[in-house]
């Protein structure tokens, strides 16, 4: 079911941010721009021919390997689940996204950066109603061992369990609140991953400084918050679901990534009608 609750928000000026590529190492300056009410997340690439942009869904989304990335045409962005999360957690629902190059920066590996410059833009509130979706039923997708389920809550509220071998191990984290302490967790993978993905050409940008990377039989490094990984993980499955709309439920995620969310994410859009 869909229920209004509370007024859209978009930003009351203009923000730039700029960084590295996680794949590409190249420099990538993103403009975020007020949006009018009811408009959701415009995302374009100002480095084509004619500047093409799409309103972001979860039907736009063409990969989940490590990353959410977005397209139609021949305009796609990729690694935008960050800014999605630090936009969902600032309220945020209209904005354009305007890039010059194929993926959103990576920054810190977190969400905090973008978290940070979009709040300096201002928020403000629109005359239109927020639209959420309203669980009343359970509602779940899995694959192998990994699950997403979205039970009836008065209220959004996340559970999610992440097991990995050590040192990350098993890691849980239960939330209906103070989604802001998740922004500073960081993405992370193992050192022999890496790797392979720069023999590959890829994750040019990447490095400990912007990623938490283990090493199996040896201590974890150190966190910037508690059970480190798993926060990630809840950050990357709110990015995912901003693709679709606010959520009235509660979600339980257990070995869940990219893949399942967007999975999710349809089931609850086709099953509104």
């Amino acid at each position: 079911m869909l229920t209004s609750r509370g007024q859209q928000h978009t930003l009351q000026n203009t923000v730039k941010i700029e960084g590295r590529g996680l794949h590409s190492g190249a420099l990538v300056s993103v403009t975020v721009k007020p949006g009018p009410p009811d408009s959701g997340f415009i995302f374009g690439r100002r480095d084509l021919p004619g500047g093409p942009s799409f309103k972001a869904s979860p039907e736009k989304v063409i990969e989940t390997n490590r990353a959410t990335k977005l397209g139609e045409g021949n305009c796609r962005i990729g690694t935008v689940e960050h800014f999605l999360a630090a936009a969902a957690v600032l309220g945020l629902d209209n904005l354009k996204i305007e890039t010059d190059g194929p993926e959103m920066p990576i920054l810190d590996g977190s969400a905090q950066p973008i978290f940070s410059e979009l709040k300096k833009g201002g928020i403000k509130k629109q005359e239109a109603p927020r639209i959420y979706r309203k669980i009343e039923e359970v509602s779940f997708v899995r694959e192998g061992l990994a699950s997403l389920i979205a039970l009836p809550w008065d209220g959004f509220r996340v559970t999610c369990v992440f097991i990995a071998p050590p040192p990350i191990g098993r890691q849980v984290i239960d939330l209906e609140k103070d989604w802001e302490d998740l922004l500073p967790a960081r993405t992370f993978g193992w050192a022999e991953e890496a790797r392979v993905l720069r023999e590959k050409g890829l994750a040019k940008g990447g490095g400990t400084d912007c990623a938490l990377i283990f090493n199996p039989g040896e201590d974890s490094p150190p966190y910037r918050v508690s059970d480190e990984p798993v926060s990630h993980k809840v950050l990357d499955l709110l990015g995912d679901l901003a693709l679709y709309r606010p959520v009235l439920g509660h979600i339980i995620a257990v070995r869940a990534g990219h893949k399942l969310h967007n999975q999710l994410a349809r089931k609850l859009q086709t099953e509104e009608a």
